[in-house]
């Protein structure tokens, strides 16, 4: 019964974290490499949402303007359909 339950908790869990790639570019379609102020906001619809989760973060970039940022915490339920916004600088 224990193994069950334990099997349980792991196949119903859901992650707390989100892994985001992407690519900062300018206008010219360049990459940007450097430091950037990063603000990652998740809300629950597409316009006039509510802000569900935020994170603010400095994030460097490679050569190419590659970044990885992992958003901790995130305790949504993942059931209904959330947007993701990504501001850099202001």
């Amino acid at each position: 019964m224990l193994i069950f339950l334990f099997a349980a908790n792991v196949v119903y869990s859901l992650p707390n974290a989100l892994n985001i790639h992407g690519r900062l570019a300018n206008q010219s379609n360049e990459g940007q490499q450097g430091s950037f102020n990063f603000s990652f906001k998740i809300y629950d619809s597409y316009t006039n949402g509510s802000i569900l989760y935020q994170l603010n973060k400095i994030i460097s970039t490679d050569s190419n303007g590659i970044y990885d940022a992992i958003l901790s915490n995130v305790n949504l339920s993942f059931a209904d359909q959330y947007y993701l916004g990504i501001t850099v600088g202001t």
